[in-house]
């Protein structure tokens, strides 16, 4: 009789287990909104450093093929597009994250065969990273260099 009033416990009860499954729930779902915010600053980072490599293959290119090139930045698209003049055909495009914005409608850069290129300033916005990513681009060879901002 006395072992029949006595029951042991062997589980949780309802109360421990809701409690335990909502710190879980908020524990993962910190993380992933964490994680996400972080893919996207770099694919960011990582759209930038892509521009600005295609950027100077694209001067590369024009150089040592003796072809003028265009790069079209246009912010409907929000993409830039690395062109032949002679024949229109695409040398590369690159599409941006949606968190990237450029400051002006549509700007054509012209690269000579030489590879010169007139001394401009490349304007972006993130709006994810509330920063501006600026590129001042040299006088003749057209060297691009960031902006710390």
């Amino acid at each position: 009789m006395v072992k029949l009033l006595k029951s042991r416990r062997f589980g949780f009860t309802l109360a421990e287990s809701v409690i335990v499954l909502a710190i879980f729930c908020i524990l993962i779902l910190a993380t992933n909104l964490g994680v996400k915010d972080y893919q996207s600053k770099i694919a960011e980072r990582q759209s930038m450093q892509q521009f600005k490599n295609l950027f100077k293959n694209t001067l590369n290119e024009a150089f040592l093929s003796g072809k003028d090139y265009n790069i079209v930045i246009s912010s409907d698209s929000n993409s830039v597009v690395f062109k032949s003049n002679e024949n229109n055909v695409f040398f590369a495009r690159l599409k941006f994250p949606n968190t990237i914005k450029y400051f002006k409608n549509e700007s054509t850069i012209q690269v000579r065969r030489t590879g010169l290129i007139r001394p401009q300033t490349i304007k972006f916005y993130s709006n994810l990273t509330n920063h501006n990513y600026i590129y001042v681009i040299q006088m003749n060879w057209g060297e691009i260099i960031e902006k710390n901002t």
